[in-house]
């Protein structure tokens, strides 16, 4: 990559060396929450991250706590590497939304196909069903039915 295309790449990206901090500011619009979420869990093996933000605006802090000899060119290497998961969580968000009703209506034609809906209970004939016992009232007054004619 060209300098200053890495120049341009990098202008939302801060380092702290000090602190072994990557700080990555993101445009909402362009990376919904969900999309950065999902960025930044799937770095949470290697890193500790940390995600801030509001409707306009998302902060990720990627910290690394394994190596204390970092330099400049390895953060960013994380910065480049969370920037190719966030347009793999994109897609595949995309590709979710796209294909819902499609992965839903598969699912329903399987499920249908497990457990037939026939309109009617299929119980068989020879099932019983419990007695009806009557209910116990209170002060031994028994229950009355009367009989329209």
């Amino acid at each position: 990559m060209k300098s200053d295309d890495k120049a341009s790449f990098l202008k939302n990206v801060d380092f702290d060396l000090s602190k072994k901090v990557t700080r990555i500011n993101l445009n909402s619009m362009l990376y919904p929450r969900t999309v950065v979420m999902r960025a930044a869990y799937s770095f949470t093996d290697s890193f500790d991250v940390a995600v801030e933000g509001d409707d306009s605006s998302s902060i990720v802090f990627i910290r690394d706590n394994g190596n204390d000899k970092l330099t400049q060119a390895d953060f960013e290497d994380i910065a480049y590497r969370f920037y190719s998961e966030l347009i793999h969580a994109s897609v595949e968000e995309t590709q979710a939304r796209r294909y819902a009703d499609t992965r839903n209506a598969l699912i329903g034609a399987a499920l249908k196909s497990l457990f037939p809906i026939t309109g009617s209970l299929n119980i068989p004939k020879d099932t019983k069903s419990p007695p009806i016992k009557e209910p116990k009232l209170k002060n031994n007054i028994k229950s009355t039915t009367k009989n329209c004619k």
